[in-house]
């Protein structure tokens, strides 16, 4: 689908909600929405942008590193003047996701008490998501007026 111009809105209505879950052209479906002027635009972004801390967990807003694309993203739907959030989960696991291979190969080991190689000493920190929460997080924000505006949302 061609998403530059007006190519892509031909026989579409403006829609009041824009949800975004893919990284292949974001930038181009947020032009390509910007004339609708959407109450809200969510998209689902990475919580692998955060900079290691020393010590948990990630806050919402806390250093990240500049040179990440779902922040160039995020930045981009602000410099259009979209009224956006942006949701950072670290590992989504579930239904349609796309790190199902490894994700899947430690929740297997897990659920079956078998051991499983940690990094380092084995004491460091992550999170996993699951697909649901994030489908279900994103629906929530078109009810939440106070959450509407320009934020970030770690979905951990």
């Amino acid at each position: 689908m061609d998403l530059a111009g007006d190519t892509f809105r031909q026989g579409v209505a403006p829609c009041e909600y824009v949800f975004d879950n893919q990284n292949i052209c974001p930038k181009d479906v947020q032009s390509a929405i910007q004339p609708w002027n959407p109450k809200a635009y969510a998209y689902v972004s990475s919580g692998g942008m955060y900079l290691p801390v020393p010590k948990g967990p990630l806050i919402e807003g806390g250093a990240v590193k500049l040179d990440n694309k779902q922040l160039s993203i995020e930045n981009n739907a602000r410099s259009l003047g979209l009224n956006w959030c942006a949701f950072r989960p670290q590992y989504i696991y579930g239904p349609k996701t796309n790190k199902r291979d490894y994700i899947d190969w430690f929740l297997d080991r897990i659920s079956r008490d078998l051991p499983f190689p940690l990094p380092a000493d084995g004491s460091l920190f992550t999170t996993l998501t699951n697909s649901e929460d994030v489908a279900g997080e994103s629906v929530q924000e078109d009810k939440s007026p106070e959450h509407q505006a320009r934020g970030i949302h770690d979905a951990l």
